[in-house]
């Protein structure tokens, strides 16, 4: 883990402990909410000690300088050596409709076309279950039968 104190235009800011290998999407959601931005319609962009990250893939604080000899393995543990960086955030509007359809679901897991089945069911009077017994449901089903020799 590692301290990052995120700034934005106007000389708001806020620190937070962010994983190393972390991605700009892992952030997404935290950073609207923490500068009072409306996720998923805003996307944050950061730039990193001279480099622009606006793609969800991009890993912003992958390079960032640590004075350890030994730093933790574990990209969630806090380096001992309180290793910090700065960002700046940028807001823009939002094109990557993925965040959307993440921001809609209604159930962890559930998939679009899981989604669209359930209201057809539900429409049609196939099921009278909620979404989440519905999904349990629907799942044990497509799981596949394994034999065990007698």
């Amino acid at each position: 883990m590692l301290v990052v104190t995120f700034r934005v235009s106007g000389g708001k800011t806020h620190e937070a402990n962010v994983p190393r290998h972390g991605t700009l999407g892992d952030l997404q959601r935290s950073l609207c909410t923490i500068f009072g931005k409306r996720f998923p319609a805003m996307q944050a962009n950061l730039e990193v000690r001279g480099q622009v990250f606006d793609e969800f893939g991009h890993v912003p604080f992958a390079q960032c300088a640590c004075s350890c000899e030994s730093p933790p393995r574990d990209s969630h543990a806090m380096c001992p050596c309180g290793a910090k960086a700065e960002a700046c955030v940028t807001f823009e509007r939002a094109t990557d409709p993925f965040w959307f359809d993440w921001a809609d679901r209604r159930e962890p897991k559930c998939t679009i076309e899981d989604e669209i089945a359930y209201e057809d069911a539900h429409r049609l009077g196939d099921t009278s279950l909620n979404l989440s017994a519905w999904l349990r449901e629907r799942h044990a089903a497509k799981a596949p039968i394994i034999p065990f020799p007698m």
